[in-house]
């Protein structure tokens, strides 16, 4: 009995300590790889950022923990994508940091500025776009460490520069490549890039939503057009599962067509492994450059 009562209470004690262990403090919280990377850029080693949304998960079905809750409320800013995609942040009561819906930025510009497109859900795939979103983050950033200004600066201009480096390098790509088309199996998530690079994206379903089901129609359609168009490469989104683009392989084979697999990544989120390398939003983009030059080329 003696025995029974020592072993309840080293389990409660254990409980009891992991209940009180205290939730570490970022200064900044961020939901997506857009806004977490740029951070990390812009913030250098003068502030903490934290990836509230775990690497490898859905970022349009996360769910918060109790604990990510207190992680927010303790924090000096939270950076978030839109009420559209981080559903889980527009139903909180958010007390302590300044609180940035990006996407409201991105759209206020929108009257101002006709050349490019803010409109877009999935916004942050247009250069334009992650450009701006990184000025919108230096001017949060000097709001909680103005001391500090004059460094955020110096580091917002690398980060711009880099983008902007990209960007030219992807319209030179584009503007040498024998196709404007390359196809997509996945949802319609690259609308902003495929606009502002003025090539077409043709995704297996024309729906903004991930979680929209994939029909026989529509897999039937894609393969329609990847032979009229006779296209040797597939895209695919980061992070989903390959199996309809084994369908798609088969059908294909079948018919002597052989498909080469790239990824074209929609900045959604990255793995754990990604993550835990510290791959930046600028090697996600070159990888993008890299397998765009190779499907837009079409050899």
């Amino acid at each position: 009995m003696k025995k029974r009562i020592i072993l309840l209470l080293a389990f409660l004690g254990i409980i009891t300590l992991a209940a009180c262990s205290p939730t570490k403090k970022y200064d900044i919280i961020t939901t997506m790889i857009p806004q977490y990377s740029l951070a990390r850029e812009i913030a250098g080693d003068k502030l903490s950022v934290h990836l509230i949304t775990k690497p490898g998960v859905d970022v349009h079905s996360s769910e918060l923990s109790s604990k990510d809750v207190i992680t927010i409320n303790n924090s000096k800013l939270l950076l978030y994508t839109s009420d559209i995609i981080d559903t889980q942040i527009s139903r909180l009561t958010i007390k302590g940091p300044i609180v940035i819906d990006l996407s409201s930025h991105i759209l206020d510009e929108h009257d101002h500025d006709h050349d490019h497109d803010h409109t877009s859900i999935h916004y942050w795939t247009s250069y334009h776009n992650l450009e701006h979103m990184a000025s919108v983050i230096y001017e949060n950033i000097i709001k909680i460490d103005s001391e500090n200004k004059t460094y955020y600066e110096e580091n917002l201009n690398l980060v711009l520069e880099k983008l902007s480096k990209l960007e030219d390098e992807l319209l030179e790509i584009v503007s040498l490549s024998s196709t404007k088309e390359i196809f997509y199996a996945g949802h319609n998530a690259m609308d902003a890039l495929a606009n502002e690079m003025g090539i077409t994206i043709t995704a297996l379903v024309d729906d903004i939503k991930p979680n929209a089901d994939v029909t026989s129609p529509q897999i039937q359609n894609l393969i329609k057009k990847i032979k009229e168009n006779n296209a040797k490469y597939l895209f695919v989104p980061e992070l989903e599962s390959l199996r309809v683009v084994e369908t798609i392989k088969r059908a294909l084979k079948n018919e002597n067509i052989e498909l080469e697999i790239l990824e074209l990544h929609g900045l959604h989120n990255i793995s754990k492994e990604q993550f835990d390398k510290g791959i930046s939003i600028f090697d996600i983009l070159n990888q993008n450059n890299i397998n765009l030059e190779k499907g837009l080329k079409n050899d």
